[in-house]
This record gives structure tokens, sequence and C-alpha cells, in this order.
């Protein structure tokens, strides 16, 4: 497993979807193909990621919205 993607200095191992609403986070993690999570990332920033980069994410510091 290689962790390529960074985020505040957090290592992720997909690229997060960043959205500025989070209403709209929480429509497209609903739409996913997989189990997605939304964090709630820095500057207002909501990131749409899976549950083990959300768990790495967490680890950091940052809050796990749903």
């Amino acid at each position: 497993m290689t962790l390529t993607r960074n985020y505040h200095g957090v290592a992720l191992r997909n690229r997060p979807d960043l959205f500025v609403s989070e209403a709209l986070a929480l429509t497209c993690a609903a739409r996913c193909e997989r189990p997605h999570r939304v964090v709630m990332g820095a500057d207002g920033q909501f990131l749409v990621v899976v549950n083990a980069d959300a768990m790495r994410l967490a680890r950091a510091g940052f809050e796990v919205r749903a």
C-alpha cells in the first residue's frame, strides 16, 4: 500500500473530493459506489474520503462529520 496523497501533512491513499458546502459533501458521499465519509477539513472545507482515509484524518485531529 502506498500513501501518495497528502492533505495538510496527513498521508492519504486516495485523492479526497473537496466541497465548501456540507450538504453537497453529504450528497456526494451518499451517492458513491463504495462507502465514503465526510470530514471537516481546514479552512471550512469538507472532504469526501474512503473510510480508511477518514480514520487517518481523525487520528490527525480532523472531525469526521458523517
